[in-house]
């Protein structure tokens, strides 16, 4: 996966300049700078859906049991440069870069203790954040009056912050201590790729509404208390998104 986004990014790139060599032949296309600002909802998902927390007196694996991560909404603003012209096919190009900003997410579950299906005794949660940083490359495909579709990839860094564990007891069972596990900050390699539609408000202003998969990298915790001092949450993170942009052209 990692090696067919990196291609795809690079692809836009080349078909970036291989568009605008083409246009030299035609009207040159106008050069500017612009700013976009946007919204939209993740749609978290966690790689593994059990987490193993080992023992140091030799009893079997804890596993916790992801059940779900909640969907929360993000925040983005971007700035770079772009490329248009009257052409029909593939008339807009941009690259710029763009920081998104996910609302803190809450990972839950449940404890399995030593692994046997019937000590499912306690239920857990934790919070996830995340700050994310791109490079992205976008092209439209084809202009049909103010529509136009288009593709994007984009490659960057991503910090993800998870912490402030949080476990109860199931009723009936005795509440025992709070693995505690605490705060952490994870940087990664983080990328996307995705699809929409761009409509030209005017010239000079376009709204966007478009899917990104977006891959996040590792969400681990840090270590717990106690007895629990040897142990972690580790996990990777990815979202399917929907994004709403705004995209002023600086003339």
């Amino acid at each position: 996966m990692e090696r067919l986004l990196i291609s795809l990014f690079v692809g836009l790139f080349l078909l970036t300049g291989k568009t605008l060599a083409l246009s030299k032949n035609a009207n040159p296309p106008s050069r500017n700078y612009y700013i976009e600002a946007g919204t939209g909802v993740n749609w978290y998902h966690l790689r593994q859906n059990t987490m193993l927390v080992s023992h140091d007196d030799g009893w079997p694996d804890d596993r916790n049991l992801v059940d779900r991560a909640k969907d929360k909404a993000l925040l983005l603003i971007g700035a770079g440069f772009q490329w248009t012209s009257e052409r029909i096919w593939f008339s807009n190009q941009s690259i710029g870069l763009e920081f998104s900003h996910g609302f803190p997410t809450s990972v839950e579950g449940t404890v399995e203790q030593f692994s046997l299906p019937e000590f499912r005794n306690y239920r857990f949660h934790y919070r996830v954040y995340r700050n994310t940083l791109l490079l992205n490359g976008k092209t439209s495909i084809y202009r049909w009056r103010c529509l136009m579709p288009y593709i994007e990839a984009a490659l960057g860094t991503t910090w993800n912050t998870s912490g402030t564990y949080i476990e109860s007891a199931l009723p009936g069972i005795s509440p025992r201590i709070n693995p505690g596990f605490t705060d952490k900050t994870n940087n990664n390699l983080s990328y996307a790729a995705g699809a929409g539609l761009d409509f030209a408000v005017k010239n000079n202003l376009w709204a966007t509404l478009g899917y990104r998969y977006e891959w996040f990298g590792r969400v681990d915790t840090g270590r717990g208390m106690d007895t629990f001092n040897g142990n972690d949450l580790k996990n990777k993170l990815y979202a399917n998104t929907m994004l709403f942009r705004l995209r002023y052209a600086v003339v």
